[in-house]
């Protein structure tokens, strides 16, 4: 036989064996790989070991196996000249991918950059992108997460560069931990519909474990428990053992989480844990460490569940979401040992590590979406405060709900990418406006969404350019002394279990009260957001006494449940709530009737921004267009101040400048809230639609925002109570204070109340009591308008506009 022919024959069993790992698993590849040195057996060595050694690389790291994977690849490296330029291009990614598998990140980076630069050098746009994709890979497990983000999403599942497969399931595992738990699934779903049904192979168990891993953390234990045995079956078919064994580790977990079958958990993980033992696989050892100390932790055996933590490695990074994970259970070990003092503590630094991990980011999108891993944390840490009075609740609570609050402002690049996806979004916005064609407006939505995910993924690959302002920041016991100076009560509404807790400080002293059902009053809460938008409705004709019946009556009830068990004495309330009070309407709960109430996110957060000006305000009003009462609104406002910045055309641009250049701004428009895409909710302007994610390069120094627009108001309320819509994103990017409504209300209803508001607020009235005051006798739907962040007050003006006395 020929050198020609022994050469062909040799390298179809390399391929062969690569098929075969695929399709029946390991044991076959080997035989593959046996078969292949038969073949070679009169070849060069020089020529055909490195190609030898560099296939059974890859097929070992795909097994699991990494060390044993990467002493074959050192000997495909050692012999790289042998290889075409092209050739070279793909052993350097596998070099890459596998170094940054096992913590080398930059051996990882040199190996991917040497990768891109000869692809570029060849013109070879597939494999510089499939460097790109898989550099963001090797990002994703050094934790550079908006990198990563940025380079995952390069690549299009159209330009087949990159199989669309695992360009869709590294998107969605990146997604993942980041805490865009939604988008991960979706995109990980569209990823099955790329896998061959009668054929799986590796990528589409991954697919099927990473689902898995995603509709656990959405709270959907049966899908998760589904998706994580599917993957076992396809894992074990192709013989991949570490990995069957990461989704056996899995299905565990899932039932750990339910409370079933503890004890075979502990069992299994003694297990597995020898098995990734012997094969030197450290991150998998670290898992079954983690999750077998979980289990001990149910059967409160605390000796096992420790000495299970001493098995771990400890190279998590901790602010990652296996690094919460063990923090979570290092603390839960903790408080079983009756060392609670020690697991707060580990609760607050894993609370600090969250907040530092997305310091990085310039993305609220990304800031809020992370929440998600520190919800298990939280919990615990509430349960550990409960044992320790009022005090040490409202540490906790304060802790996790203020890590946003604390980070440096936000503040991106002018990016040009996403300015150009930003204008054709508000492009076909204006055209679907102006569309009545159901086909046509059918294509236009289905290309806005394409832009949404576009300028989203653009948005999230953004970090801080320079050294971004850090906000206002104060303590506790500042924040409580802060309450009698301004002179309001606090209620803090927070679910427990099944249960909807209340802590209140009320004339300085703090105490807690269970109040109910969390489900109950969140459906109770439900419903009186529904007759309220109902209420807003224009023709509601003889149902409308009904429906302000059933809306006062809601009102009536919530009040009894909520406000009865405190004394509320001061002048106003400070409210903090999670999603089952998102956006109640305050005013309407008879012991709140004309009385102010301000929506805060945190105590600390409410009083670190707590300010007063002492100069008149600069004020700027900018109305939008298809707005018959703007004009008389403006002109309201103008006659309240005196002199005002009136903007009758407006642009974003002109609002985007307003809210860095005066003190109070105004907006009279059209408003939508986008709960899939918080920071694409809008105002229309002259120039179209404003994106809230248009404000953050610029920032926000306007100490009061009055959107008197429909919506705008509203939120998007993620996992860990945080929450993302125009309005918060004007609070989070730097105003004080935010008057806003989450659901329609009427325009001439709206130009009366904001008229109204800023009569007061020109007259020395606190933004929470001014809002108060205007909506004191107003029709009903007005108590969609809430003063939310903070508290501010500006001095009064006289008839000039100049400063006058305060009140």
């Amino acid at each position: 036989m020929s050198q020609q022919s022994r050469w062909i024959r040799f390298n179809a069993r390399l391929t062969g064996a690569l098929t075969e790992f695929l399709l029946d698993g390991l044991a076959s590849a080997h035989t593959e790989f046996a078969l292949a040195v038969e073949e070679a057996r009169d070849l060069d060595p020089a020529r055909w070991r490195p190609r030898w050694h560099f296939q059974r690389a890859g097929v070992l790291g795909r097994s699991g196996d990494l060390a044993a994977a990467l002493e074959d690849m050192s000997t495909a490296l050692a012999g790289l000249d042998s290889f075409t330029e092209l050739e070279q291009c793909s052993v350097l990614v596998t070099d890459g991918l596998l170094r940054a598998m096992v913590g080398s990140q930059r051996a990882a980076a040199r190996s991917f950059g040497r990768a891109r630069q000869i692809a570029d050098a060849l013109g070879h746009d597939g494999m510089a992108a499939t460097a790109i994709h898989d550099e963001g890979y090797s990002e994703y497990l050094a934790g550079n997460l908006p990198r990563a983000l940025e380079l995952v999403s390069a690549g299009d599942v159209d330009d087949g560069y990159v199989t669309p497969a695992i360009l869709l399931l590294d998107r969605g595992i990146v997604l993942l931990e980041c805490g865009l738990v939604d988008d991960a699934r979706t995109v990980l779903t569209t990823a099955t519909e790329h896998v061959r049904p009668r054929k799986p192979d590796h990528t589409a168990a991954e697919i099927q474990l990473e689902l898995a891993r995603a509709e656990r953390l959405l709270g959907n234990p049966d899908a998760a428990s589904r998706h994580a045995g599917r993957a076992e079956q396809l894992y074990a078919r192709i013989g991949a053992t570490a990995w069957q064994e990461r989704a056996h580790l899995l299905q565990l977990a899932v039932s750990l989480d339910a409370g079933r079958a503890v004890a075979r958990c502990l069992h299994d993980c003694g297990t597995l844990w020898a098995s990734a033992r012997a094969r030197g696989d450290s991150e998998l050892a670290d898992h079954v460490a983690a999750t077998a100390a979980q289990a001990a932790i149910r059967l409160q055996q605390w000796d096992i569940a420790q000495s299970w933590l001493e098995r771990s490695s400890g190279r998590t990074a901790p602010s990652s979401a296996a690094g919460l994970h063990r923090t979570w259970v290092r603390a839960g070990v903790s408080a079983g040992q009756q060392r609670p003092g020690a697991a707060r503590r580990m609760l607050a630094d894993a609370a600090r590590q969250l907040g530092r991990s997305r310091a990085e980011s310039a993305s609220l999108d990304l800031r809020t979406a992370a929440a998600v891993h520190g919800v298990q944390l939280a919990r615990l840490d509430l349960r550990l405060a409960l044992d320790h009075g009022p005090g040490a609740v409202l540490a906790s609570l304060d802790r996790w709900r203020s890590a946003t609050d604390r980070l440096p402002t936000v503040r991106p690049p002018a990016d040009p990418e996403l300015m150009q996806l930003t204008e054709q979004l508000r492009t076909l916005v204006d055209r679907t406006r102006e569309e009545s064609d159901a086909r046509e407006l059918a294509d236009l939505a289905r290309r806005q969404d394409v832009l949404h995910r576009r300028a989203r993924a653009r948005s999230w690959a953004l970090t801080n350019e320079g050294l971004a302002p850090s906000p206002p920041r104060t303590d506790l016991a500042r924040a409580r002394s802060l309450l009698a100076e301004h002179d309001r009560d606090l209620l803090w509404f927070v679910r427990h279990d099944d249960r909807l807790l209340g802590l209140g400080v009320t004339r300085g002293r703090a105490r807690i009260v269970d109040l109910g059902s969390a489900d109950e009053i969140a459906e109770l809460a439900r419903r009186v957001r529904a007759d309220l938008q109902m209420a807003a409705t224009v023709h509601l004709g003889a149902m409308r006494s009904s429906v302000l019946g059933s809306l006062k009556s809601g009102a009536e009830q919530l009040d009894r449940l909520l406000l009865s068990p405190w004394r509320l004495d001061a002048g106003g309330l400070v409210v903090i709530a999670g999603a089952e009070l998102a956006g109640l309407p305050w005013s309407l709960l008879p012991r709140m009737s004309g009385r102010p109430v301000n929506v805060a996110r945190s105590l600390t957060g409410w009083a670190a921004r707590a300010t007063e000006v002492t100069a008149a305000p600069r004020v700027t009003v900018c109305t939008g267009p298809r707005l018959p009462r703007a004009g008389d609104e403006a002109r309201a406002v103008q006659h309240a101040w005196r002199t005002i910045e009136l903007m009758e055309a407006s642009t974003g641009d002109d609002l985007v400048r307003a809210v860095t250049d005066a003190d109070l701004v105004h907006v009279a428009a059209h408003g939508t809230h986008r709960p899939d895409s918080p920071l694409f909710s809008s105002v229309e302007l002259a120039g179209g639609a404003v994106f809230a994610h248009e404000f953050q390069p610029a920032g926000v120094t306007a100490k009061h925002i009055v959107l008197s627009a429909c919506e705008v108001g509203a939120a998007t309320v993620r996992p860990g109570d945080e929450t993302l819509g125009l309005a918060s994103s004007l609070w989070s990017l730097g105003a004080v204070s935010v008057v806003a409504a989450p659901r329609p209300v009427p325009d001439e209803v709206a130009a009366s109340v904001m008229s109204a508001h800023h009569r007061h607020l020109a007259a020395g009235r606190p933004v929470d009591e001014a809002l108060a005051l205007a909506l004191a006798g107003a029709d009903p739907s007005a108590a969609s308008f809430l003063a939310l962040g903070s508290t501010t007050r500006f001095r009064p003006v006289d008839e000039a506009g100049r400063p006058a006395g305060v009140q």
